[in-house]
């Protein structure tokens, strides 16, 4: 059965220790944040998918992803499932705002995720994470959590250079589990790149000379959801985003390519739980 080991959620950060005997058990849906994810990871079997590029889940790496950036995991069968992810809103960090931003958002979608440290900065990671989830009955709790998060962030920084000469074997060896990675970076890529004017699925096979049933196929199988459920997904975030600029609702609707501004806006309530009209008010 799923165990929770740890949880803690201020509103602005949030930490969660979970294992799972059955694979069965784990939401593997495609999904995104609003606030940056840490997400640590300490044993099981399968790979990791971020905006289409697939990493290998060996005991100790780590992955971060910033808001908006697509993720989901691929699990086998046969292992317990076990980790911790750490959530924050980078604005109540503002001393580690230089790091933070060269490790989330320096780099393009799907990019620069993966860290697979040495061992001495493995033997550190392990014993941050086990402060966190061991210093909970504290008073001052909060404090000394965002401390050792801060510490968690300094050293993926140091060792970014060396990450970064890893990750290239990292995606290597996710392709050969899974096959037809760099198809599904291509699809991630052209949706992206235009993703306000595509009009149907059928545009995109054509544009990429691939018959549709095989990019759904593909598409499904790295992330576990369809093509057009992904763009309309992607759409949303960027529609939240101009509406937190203070846009009108009907304006974004048409500028992130919703033709019809009531579908737009059954989608948006669904997904977020607000009106475009509420996100507005909002910001």
């Amino acid at each position: 059965m799923g165990k929770s080991l740890f949880g803690y959620d201020d509103g602005s950060l949030q930490i969660y220790y979970s294992r799972n005997e059955r694979i069965s058990e784990v939401n593997v849906t495609l999904h995104v944040h609003r606030s940056y994810e840490l997400y640590y990871f300490i044993s099981g079997v399968g790979s990791y998918n971020v905006e289409g590029s697939e990493y290998p889940l060996e005991a100790g790496c780590l992955l971060v992803m910033r808001d908006g950036e697509a993720h989901t995991v691929h699990l086998r069968e046969g292992a317990p499932y076990e980790r911790i992810c750490i959530n924050f809103l980078p604005e109540t960090m503002p001393l580690l705002e230089a790091v933070i931003r060269d490790l989330y958002r320096n780099r393009p979608l799907g990019r620069g995720n993966y860290f697979r440290p040495d061992e001495a900065s493995s033997t550190f990671i392990a014993s941050c994470m086990e402060r966190l989830c061991r210093d909970r009955d504290c008073e001052d709790y909060e404090e000394r959590a965002r401390t050792v998060l801060g510490m968690l962030l300094l050293e993926l920084y140091k060792v970014k250079e060396r990450a970064e000469e890893t990750e290239g074997g990292a995606l290597e060896r996710a392709v050969e589990m899974r096959g037809t990675a760099e198809t599904v970076r291509r699809i991630i890529d052209y949706i992206n790149e235009n993703l306000t004017t595509i009009k149907n699925s059928d545009e995109l096979a054509r544009d990429l000379f691939f018959s549709k049933a095989y990019i759904n196929r593909i598409f499904k199988q790295a992330t576990g959801s369809s093509v057009w459920d992904y763009i309309v997904l992607k759409r949303l975030l960027l529609a939240r985003s101009m509406l937190r600029e203070g846009k009108q609702a009907c304006i974004v609707a048409s500028a992130c390519g919703f033709c019809d501004y009531s579908s737009f806006y059954r989608q948006y309530r669904r997904r977020f739980g607000v009106s475009p009209q509420e996100a507005r008010k909002k910001r």
